[in-house]
């Protein structure tokens, strides 16, 4: 199996990051893709939805696709959430599948500072989402690929830039932000961050 990993925090799950999906596991024929919900990371200090409704709102939004699941294992842990860590317990979990760990482009230069990076490559390949307007550093992937043997891919992002920043911007202004929220996720979506 090719298994396709998609963590975030997902306050909230919206149409970009279900885009996005679709488009990287026809791209590169994965198998499956799997969304891990964060905790509460420590940088992240305007999380607008508890633990259980983004989890549960997860669940919602990927629940009309086939070849989505969600896993909450990094949902309640406590203490630092690794990226390595967090692969290692996937191969475990799943030790027939090739893993792919998908994340924005910029972090094509900073990885190299992450913990343990020569784990992270070692685990999984990955792929890089590329944003409209962001251009792509070669050179700091030609290091990672000499300096790891790191197996990269870079996916084209939306063209439409939706992110779950401007969408609380939206909630915040009393705009109704229903229309970048997937389908099956928008009853719910509406009852947390309105209290509709």
């Amino acid at each position: 199996m090719k298994t396709g990993i998609l963590g975030g925090t997902f306050d909230p799950i919206h149409t970009g990051h279900i885009n996005i999906a679709n488009k990287i596991l026809s791209e590169l024929a994965l198998d499956r893709i799997i969304f891990i919900p964060n905790g509460n990371p420590p940088h992240k200090e305007s999380i607008m939805a508890s633990q259980n409704e983004r989890l549960n709102m997860v669940k919602y939004a990927v629940s009309e696709y086939e070849n989505f699941e969600v896993d909450s294992m990094e949902m309640f842990k406590i203490g630092n959430l690794y990226t390595y860590k967090t692969l290692e317990k996937l191969q475990e979990k799943y030790p027939e599948d090739k893993l792919y760990f998908i994340c924005g482009a910029d972090n094509i230069t900073e990885i190299s500072g992450w913990r343990k990076p020569e784990r992270i490559f070692e685990l999984a390949a990955l792929i890089f989402i590329n944003r409209p307007g962001y251009e792509i550093d070669s050179n700091a992937i030609n290091g990672l690929k000499s300096g790891y043997n790191a197996e990269i891919y870079i996916c084209n992002g939306n063209d439409k830039d939706v992110s779950s920043t401007m969408i609380k911007k939206f909630i915040k202004e009393n705009k109704n932000a229903e229309e970048f929220i997937p389908e099956n996720a928008r009853e719910y979506f509406k009852a947390v961050y309105y209290n509709v």
